[in-house]
């Protein structure tokens, strides 16, 4: 069973997993491709949502919020993201104040949380590894902190670093969406477990997702290419975020 998704740029929505509410804590992602004043409206209905704010700016209205002007990146690799989280049974709207990419992430829950908006002030920044498989990562939402099935974020990682490294797995459904620079480049992304009837090896390039249901997920990106992705993590009730080591390779 391939885990591996390739997104083609298209205007409007563009649905690559979809949650349902007949697996507790499957993740929904889409991407929202938007032009200089077109407007997209939708509701959450059952599911918790976060929108990250790829690239361009944009104003989003939701039921009792609204922020005028949100987004300050040109690409995922100029700094920290703008986000806004919504709850269950919010209908919401977005205008492209210029063009615009926003990233849907989403799970089924019961949250009643109030929606907000994340800012780059509000995304904790966190060193984690060393010599070349070192990473900075980017925390959007947090488990009970701030929402209460989904687990958001950034990493980038330096041209030929590793990440997700020594391998490490938490037992929770994760994704990572995927982009290069230059958006050329590619990389190298494991998925298996321990038993090794899950082992697969996707080839990632600029736009990738890979769906990782469980197991260890070591990647690489290739020499003269940075690699950034978004990770998103489902968490049903009582699950706790917990990272595993590889025991083969928790010696480094």
């Amino acid at each position: 069973m391939s885990f591996f998704y390739q997104y083609e740029q298209n205007n409007g929505r563009t649905t690559l997993l979809k949650g349902t509410t007949a697996r507790p804590g499957q993740i929904g992602f889409a991407v929202l491709s938007l032009k200089l004043g077109q407007t997209f409206q939708d509701t959450t209905g059952q599911e918790e949502t976060i929108l990250v704010i790829l690239s361009g700016k944009c104003k989003v209205n939701t039921s009792g919020s609204q922020w005028d002007c949100i987004g300050e990146r040109k690409s995922v690799f100029d700094g920290k993201p703008y986000a806004v989280y919504l709850p269950c049974d919010s209908e919401y709207e977005v205008l492209a104040l210029e063009d615009v990419e926003i990233a849907v992430c989403s799970t089924p829950s019961n949250s009643n949380r109030p929606a907000r908006l994340v800012g780059p002030e509000d995304v904790n920044v966190l060193s984690r590894g060393k010599d070349n498989w070192y990473r900075d990562v980017y925390e959007i939402a947090n488990l009970a902190e701030d929402a209460d099935s989904l687990i958001v974020g950034e990493t980038i990682s330096g041209p030929g670093n590793w990440c997700s490294y020594p391998p490490h797995k938490h037992d929770l459904e994760e994704m990572y969406f995927f982009k290069l620079n230059p958006p050329q480049g590619f990389g190298i992304q494991r998925v298996y477990t321990d038993d090794k009837k899950v082992d697969e090896l996707y080839l990632i390039r600029n736009n990738s997702l890979v769906s990782i249901p469980r197991g260890y997920h070591p990647l690489v990106a290739a020499p003269g290419y940075s690699v950034w992705f978004l990770y998103v993590l489902a968490a049903g009730p009582q699950q706790k975020l917990q990272a595993y080591e590889d025991p083969d390779h928790n010696w480094l």
